[in-house]
């Protein structure tokens, strides 16, 4: 169905795997359902310079995240509508990445999750996490001097090592990061 949408774009139909194999510094639309390997189609396909738009009978959040790791420039829906196809091909063509939005929204919520804030917790002391934390949960560095029994000079040491290892600059910043 996508395919007549693509009639006004300069792009080739590939339906065989040896053309596929030629296609060098082109856009490739490729259907994940068409073959059983399509790791090693991305893989063969991003070695010779193309960009990739994958497309998936239903896109699911973890093979999307997936399939962005290994470099894949686009990922949506094989039924989407010509107005987003038109928008991945035109993105992806100007050098950006492009996503169906149900699966930006997807990928919002998973990166404002437990995840993320765990991840930079991990680059912290076990201090600064629990000065952090306590930075979150709104103290002020005399409750979180009391709330600890340390002196205040001690939690802007480590609230200044808190900011330059999770490259922050003041509070409000460290506070958005970790919500």
């Amino acid at each position: 169905m996508w395919k007549q949408y693509l009639s006004h774009y300069d792009v080739k139909i590939i339906d065989d795997e040896d053309s596929l194999l030629l296609s060098h510094n082109s856009l490739i639309i490729f259907n994940t359902e068409a073959t059983n390997s399509t790791n090693t189609w991305i893989k063969k396909l991003l070695n010779q310079n193309n960009k990739i738009l994958l497309l998936q009978g239903v896109p699911d959040f973890l093979e999307g995240k997936r399939y962005l790791e290994l470099g894949i420039h686009g990922y949506g829906n094989i039924m989407m509508s010509e107005p987003f196809l038109n928008s991945a091909v035109m993105s992806i063509i100007e050098g950006f990445v492009w996503l169906h939005p149900q699966f930006t929204q997807n990928l919002i919520t998973k990166i404002s999750s437990n995840d993320t804030k765990n991840y930079y917790l991990k680059k912290l002391s076990p201090k600064e996490e629990n000065i952090a934390k306590l930075i979150c949960e709104g103290l002020n560095n005399i409750e979180i001097s009391n709330s600890l029994n340390i002196s205040i000079n001690t939690v802007k040491t480590h609230l200044k090592k808190i900011y330059e290892k999770l490259n922050v600059k003041d509070r409000l910043a460290l506070v958005i990061l970790l919500k």
